[in-house]
C-alpha cells in the first residue's frame, strides 16, 4: 500500500493526469461537448457523447461494483441550448454555475420584477435607519427635555449653559438618517445639532417619528401595488419563449431580410431550403411563385405573394397607423404628405371609405377614384388590378402593411368578434379580479412614497427649540384620520379596482392598441393584456404595435423621398393599363429606382412583388425561353435586355 501510494503521489500520477488533459474531451468543460447525437432526457440533462472515456474519468481504484451501480456516469447537467447554435454542433451556452441573473434577464417583465424587488429593499432600508435613528435619539431628547426642565427650575437663563453631544452617542447611520430627513439642508442640522443639541434633538426626534409613521403608512400603499405589479408580470416573466419568437420575427421583417426576399424570389424558388425556418416566423412568410398562372395579371416573372383581401381589416389599420405618424421624427409637412400618401392607398386599392380618410387625402380627388384604367395592345393588364412600379421604400412599407393586416386578420379569426364594439361603444369590460399592473409606475411611486423632508423644520431647530423646551410628546397620529375615513378608502379602492378594464375578443384587441397608441398604456402593460386575452396567440398580438411603427416610420421615408406622388399619378392616367409604357415613364419620368412591380386585386386574394431593375426586360408571355431562364432563379439573356419602351 505504502509503494502505491507513494507511485500515485509521483510522476505517475504527473504524466496520467497529463494524458487526460491533451485528451479530446480532458481540458474540455462540459458546456462545450457535442451533445448533437445525444439523448436530451430533460431540458437541462443529456447523455454524454458515446466516444467519452467513462473509464478514465468517472472511476477510481477504490470504487466497488456496488459503488458502480448507483453512481451516475451516463447524464450531464448543462444549460439550455443556444437559440443561435448551430444545427450540425449543437452546442451550449454556459454552465449554471456561471448564471448570472442581471445579464441573463430575457424581457421586461423580469426587469420590473428586479427593479419591485430592489424598490422594496430601498424603501425598508429608508425606513429601518430611521427607525434605528429614532430609537437612538428618543433618549437623549428626553435627557436634553430634563435639562431644559431643570435650568427652568433653578431659574437660570435658558441657553447659559452649553452641551455637547458624546462622541458615539450617533454613528454614522444615525447621522447619515438625520441628514437624509432634511435633504439639501441636511449639513445645516448637523451643524445645528452638534453645536445646540438641547434645542435640536427634541425637534429632531420628532420629525424622525413624524416621518416613522407616514413611510410605513406609505410603504402599506406601496405593498399592494408591489404585489399588484408580481402577480400581473410573475407570468410574462416565465415566458421567456415569447420574447425570443418576437424578436426572431423582428428580426425576420428587418428591411434588409425583406429585401432580399423580393430580389432572390427566383432562388428561394429552386430551393426552399434556404427560407426561414423558424416556428415564429412561417406565418409571416411570403409565397414564392415563379409565375402566376392567371394570364389577365401578366405576371410571368418570379415574384413573391402575400395574402390580402379587401375583407380584411383595413379600415382598422388605417385608424393606427394615421396617429402613429405623430410619433415620427420629421416636419408637419411631411406628416401631411405621408398622411395622404396613406389615404389614397387606403381609399383606391384597399376599399376603406372615403369618409374615413376623407380628413388626410384632403384635396386629393385620387382617394375617391379606383384607379383601375383600360390597357391597351399586348401589355394590357386587366383594369380589375391595382398596380405600381415602386422605389425600396415604397416595397417596404406596402410589404410591412400587408405583414400588419394578416395579423389583424388572424387576430379576428381566432379572438372571434363576439365582443366587436358597435358605433360609440367599447369592448372593454370591468372585473374586480382583473388589474391593471403597477410595473414602472410603482417603482418611481418607490422615490415618491418618502417626500423630499427639507422644510421649515431647519428653523425651527434653530429658533422655535428656545420657545419649545416641553418634552417631545407621544406619538400621535400623524394622519389624523378616523377609522371610518380608513373604510372609506379602502371601499374607494375597491371600487377603483372594479373600474379596471379588461379586454376582451378581437374588439378588446382595438381598445387595447388605442390605448397604447394614445400613450395610456406602455408595451409591458399592452403585452400583459394581450397575454390575457390569448397565450397561445401571445407573439403574434405582440407584434402589431412594432408594425404600426414602422410602416408609421416608412410611410415618413416615403414622403421624404417625394417620389411616390408621380409615379402614383401614373397609375391613374388612360395609359396605366400599358405595363410597358408605365414601367418605362416611371423609370424615365420619375426615377430609376422604381425597381419594384407591386400589384394587387381583391378577387386574387394576394398582393404581388416582383423585383425588376432597370436592366431587366418585362415579361409579358409565358415563353419557352423565359421558362428556362427562371430555372436557376436567375434572369435570362432575353430578359437581361434593356427595355427600349
Amino acid at each position: 500500500e505504502l509503494e502505491q501510494l507513494l507511485i500515485g503521489r509521483g510522476p505517475f500520477a504527473e504524466q496520467e493526469r497529463r494524458q487526460k488533459d491533451e485528451s479530446k474531451y480532458g481540458a474540455v468543460p462540459a458546456r462545450d461537448y457535442d451533445f448533437a447525437e445525444t439523448d436530451e432526457l430533460s431540458p437541462s440533462y443529456r447523455t454524454l457523447p458515446s466516444d467519452f472515456p467513462k473509464n478514465s474519468f468517472f472511476s477510481h481504484s477504490g470504487q466497488t461494483p456496488e459503488d458502480a451501480l448507483v453512481l451516475n456516469d451516463t447524464v450531464v447537467c448543462v444549460a439550455a441550448a443556444s437559440a443561435n447554435s448551430s444545427k450540425k454542433k449543437k452546442k451550449l451556452w454556459e454552465s449554471p454555475e456561471h448564471y448570472d441573473g442581471i445579464k441573463s434577464r430575457k424581457n421586461f417583465y423580469e426587469e420590473a420584477m428586479a427593479k419591485v424587488e430592489d424598490d422594496h429593499f430601498e424603501v425598508d432600508m429608508a425606513i429601518e435607519r430611521n427607525s434605528a435613528a429614532k430609537r437612538q435619539v428618543e433618549p437623549l431628547a428626553e435627557e436634553a427635555a430634563m435639562l431644559r426642565e431643570n435650568e427652568e427650575k433653578d431659574g437660570q437663563p435658558i441657553g447659559r449653559l452649553r452641551y455637547k453631544l458624546r462622541s458615539r452617542s450617533l454613528s454614522t447611520n444615525h447621522i447619515g438618517a438625520i441628514a437624509r430627513l432634511y435633504g439639501e439642508r441636511g449639513d445645516e442640522v448637523l451643524h445645528h445639532l452638534g453645536k445646540n443639541p438641547l434645542c435640536v434633538l427634541p425637534i429632531v426626534w420628532r420629525r424622525l417619528n413624524e416621518k416613522d409613521m407616514e413611510w410605513r403608512k406609505a410603504r402599506q400603499d406601496l405593498v399592494k401595488e408591489w404585489r399588484e405589479a408580481c402577480e400581473n408580470y410573475h407570468e410574462g416573466c416565465q415566458d421567456v419563449q415569447c420574447y425570443v419568437n418576437r424578436k426572431e420575427i423582428e428580426r425576420s421583417l428587418v428591411s434588409d431580410n425583406l429585401l432580399d426576399q423580393c430580389e432572390r424570389a427566383g432562388f428561394f424558388i429552386v430551393d426552399p431550403s434556404q427560407q426561414e425556418d423558424h416556428p415564429a416566423v412561417k406565418p409571416f412568410l411570403p409565397t414564392f411563385v415563379p409565375s402566376c398562372s392567371d394570364p389577365s395579371a401578366v405576371l410571368y416573372q418570379p415574384h413573391l405573394q402575400l395574402g390580402m383581401t379587401n375583407d380584411m381589416p383595413h379600415k382598422d389599420a388605417y385608424q393606427y397607423i394615421i396617429p402613429a405618424l405623430a410619433g415620427v421624427k420629421g416636419n408637419s409637412a411631411d406628416r401631411e404628405k405621408a398622411a395622404r400618401i396613406m389615404a389614397d392607398l387606403a381609399a383606391s386599392w384597399f376599399g376603406v371609405p372615403t369618409e374615413v380618410v376623407a380628413k388626410e387625402a384632403g384635396n386629393s380627388a385620387d382617394a375617391s377614384q379606383n384607379g383601375n384604367t383600360s390597357g391597351g395592345g399586348g401589355s394590357g393588364l386587366d383594369p380589375s388590378f391595382n398596380i405600381v412600379f415602386g422605389t425600396e421604400k415604397i416595397y417596404i412599407c406596402l410589404r410591412l402593411y400587408s405583414q400588419l393586416i394578416g395579423v389583424l386578420a388572424r387576430s379576428k379569426e381566432y379572438l372571434g368578434t363576439s365582443a366587436s364594439p358597435a358605433a360609440g361603444e367599447s369592448a372593454m369590460e370591468t372585473d374586480e379580479k382583473e388589474s391593471t399592473p403597477a410595473g414602472a409606475a410603482s417603482a418611481d411611486g418607490a422615490s415618491a412614497a418618502a417626500p423630499n423632508p427639507a422644510s421649515s423644520d431647519v428653523a425651527e431647530g434653530t429658533n422655535g427649540a428656545a420657545s419649545s423646551p416641553a418634552k417631545p410628546a407621544a406619538e400621535t397620529n400623524v394622519g389624523g384620520a378616523s377609522p371610518d375615513k380608513e373604510k372609506t378608502k379602502e371601499e374607494q379602492d375597491e371600487e377603483d379596482a372594479k373600474q379596471k378594464p379588461t379586454y376582451k375578443a378581437y374588439g378588446g384587441l382595438l381598445d387595447l392598441l388605442k390605448d397604447y397608441m394614445s400613450e395610456g398604456l406602455d408595451y409591458p402593460m399592452y403585452e400583459m393584456y394581450c397575454r390575457k386575452m390569448s397565450k397561445d396567440k401571445i407573439t403574434e398580438l405582440s407584434t402589431i404595435p412594432r408594425l404600426v411603427h414602422r410602416i408609421a416610420d416608412a410611410l415618413m421615408k416615403i414622403a421624404k423621398e417625394d417620389f411616390f406622388p408621380r409615379l402614383y399619378n401614373l397609375t391613374q392616367s388612360k395609359e396605366a393599363g400599358d405595363l410597358l409604357y408605365l414601367r418605362s415613364q416611371s423609370l424615365d419620368k420619375v426615377t430609376n429606382t422604381a425597381s419594384y412591380r407591386i400589384q394587387y386585386r381583391s378577387a386574387d386574394g394576394y398582393i404581388s412583388f416582383t423585383f425588376l431593375p432597370q436592366q431587366v426586360h418585362l415579361l409579358l408571355s409565358a415563353s419557352s425561353d423565359d421558362a428556362d431562364g427562371m430555372a436557376d432563379g436567375e434572369p435570362s439573356a432575353k430578359r437581361m435586355k434593356v427595355d427600349s419602351s
